[in-house]
């Protein structure tokens, strides 16, 4: 797929492709960092993807590396405790230091560029391995991370971001917040909240087209 560098949605004047040396979205423990990020730019300063699906495509790179990094397992509903994913063992209620894990990306046919998931790490009480608390830690925190990059960058608030949103809203661990037995008005609150959160987003929508008008 052939990467298209058009004019600028927001003022038209023609785009360059260009690169952000540095850019970073936090999320709870998640620090993500892009180095090099290939971006469109035009005269005015104005900052877009270089693709509609460029930060979905984002998430989905990210996620994919995420078993590389050694995780404990997560157990327990309420009262929950981290143990090792080796020796089985729990893991340090603290965290003593951070780790950055680099890795490479390449998007279509544009150079390379560089990603880095930092996060805290915890040792084993039985073993000493360091690793994540789980890697569902690290996999909750992704796409709001990529959000943070996204109005780092200067990026427009448009469908993409709209559509991260609402993988948000209707995905866990959010929705089953709301999966109680409990009714609201007569409605039950699960149903209740599905209607309520599509409401809102069809909002944002429409704000948002109105917004590029």
């Amino acid at each position: 797929m052939a990467i298209k560098i058009g004019r600028c949605a927001k003022c038209g004047d023609p785009n360059e492709l260009k690169t952000l040396p540095s850019v970073t979205g936090l999320d709870g423990p998640l620090e993500l960092t892009l180095l090099e990020m290939p971006v469109l730019a035009c005269a005015k300063k104005h900052k877009a993807p270089v693709h509609r699906d460029f930060m979905l495509w984002l998430i989905g790179e990210i996620r994919s590396r995420e078993a590389q990094i050694a995780a404990g397992k997560e157990e327990g509903m309420i009262f929950k405790k981290h143990l090792c994913g080796e020796c089985g063992k729990e893991l340090a209620a603290k965290s003593e230091r951070k780790q950055a894990f680099p890795y490479e990306l390449k998007y279509e046919e544009l150079p390379p560029f560089k990603f880095q998931i930092t996060m805290p790490l915890y040792k084993c009480t039985g073993c000493g391995k360091e690793q994540l608390r789980s890697t569902k830690q690290l996999h909750d925190h992704v796409a709001q991370s990529v959000m943070g990059i996204n109005d780092a960058a200067g990026f427009p608030h448009s469908g993409y971001v709209l559509f991260i949103f609402g993988c948000l809203l209707f995905n866990y661990p959010v929705l089953s917040l709301f999966n109680v037995p409990a009714v609201l008005f007569g409605v039950p609150v699960l149903y209740a909240y599905i209607f309520a959160a599509w409401a809102i987003l069809v909002g944002l929508m429409a704000l948002a087209v109105e917004e590029r008008r």
